[in-house]
């Protein structure tokens, strides 16, 4: 995707989204639901790894209850409490 912006001196700079854009990129990421009772815990996550670039469209895609509403919600935030592993890089910023 590009844009277009004002140079400030009458001209137009050409910038690409992704020249200014950050990465989201998540290492190992587990999930794992604790006992609320005498059940055992319930991982939901195991290890994934990924990325999403900035400009670039990504599709999520699974078959019902294969995680993929878990792994938005872990990468948002909504589960701080139960996710394990999370290895941030100094290079990314939560969201």
């Amino acid at each position: 995707m590009e844009i277009q912006k004002d140079s400030g001196d009458g001209g137009v700079d050409h910038v690409r989204d992704h020249e200014r854009g950050m990465h989201l990129v998540w290492e190992d990421l587990t999930v794992v639901l604790p006992n609320f009772g005498n059940g055992h815990t319930r991982r939901l996550l195991d290890g994934l790894s990924g990325y999403a670039e900035p400009g670039r469209i990504m599709a999520i895609m699974g078959p019902s209850g294969s995680g993929k509403s878990t792994l938005l919600d872990s990468l948002a935030g909504g589960f701080e409490f139960y996710v394990f592993s999370w290895e941030e890089s100094s290079d990314v910023t939560r969201l």
